[in-house]
């Protein structure tokens, strides 16, 4: 597993993520494997991420998306 957050483009169909842009190179979503909310302490600087966990046609990947911004987080051997 490898850590990048880079933003990337992505194509999403109902708040779900169908294809991604990364690095020049196109992805297609074969099956969302997990979903889960991160949600800061709101006494701090408050920051909600939607996390999505992908198979992907360039692997399994680990995307999120904050205030409208998606960026992969990790990409899984």
């Amino acid at each position: 597993m490898k850590s990048y957050s880079e933003p990337i483009q992505v194509q999403a169909e109902g708040g779900r993520p169908r294809s991604l842009r990364w690095r020049h190179r196109t992805a297609r979503v074969t099956d969302l494997l997990d979903f889960w909310i991160l949600q800061t302490r709101w006494w701090e600087k408050e920051e909600k991420r939607c996390y999505y966990l992908l198979a992907t046609t360039l692997g399994d990947m680990e995307v999120y998306r904050r205030n409208g911004q998606w960026v992969l987080s990790r990409l899984l051997d």
